[in-house]
């Protein structure tokens, strides 16, 4: 009957060295050997790639920020950019507006005097009945 070569090494091994050989993981004890060496090494490769995961979920995550960050100052910068558009075509039409209210008024106040004949007469207006010949 041939030994276990794990069971030979453990009986040359004394007592006191075999309990410092033992390693305690969350309640468990493992005998040191090569089955709980692949073990651990294992629950660390497992616990590093959880690591790795987290880490590239923690830079998804600030990515998405950065990006949402990036996309808000945009949409905050368009919506300036369209308000102060607004106003100044609010602006450009009021001018507009006062400058054809002038025009109109003073284009109606030439016309009403055109028509009573008590403009000078350099003013004529072709195709505009004026009434009669001016001398």
């Amino acid at each position: 009957m041939q030994a276990n070569p794990e069971t030979a090494a453990a009986a040359k091994v004394d007592p006191k060295e075999a309990f410092m050989n033992k390693i305690t993981l969350a309640g468990e004890q493992l005998p040191k050997n090569t089955r709980t060496t692949a073990i651990l090494q294992k629950r660390e490769e497992i616990k590093r790639e959880e690591q790795e995961r987290k880490a590239e979920e923690d830079r998804r995550i600030e990515q998405n920020k950065a990006e949402q960050k990036r996309k808000d100052r945009k949409k905050e910068e368009e919506k300036r950019a369209a308000e102060t558009a607004k106003r100044e075509a609010d602006r450009r039409k009021q001018e507009q507006d006062k400058a054809a209210t002038e025009i109109t008024g003073r284009l109606r106040a030439m016309l009403i005097k055109l028509r009573a004949n008590e403009t000078p007469k350099e003013y004529s207006f072709a195709a505009i009945n004026l009434g009669g010949a001016r001398t």
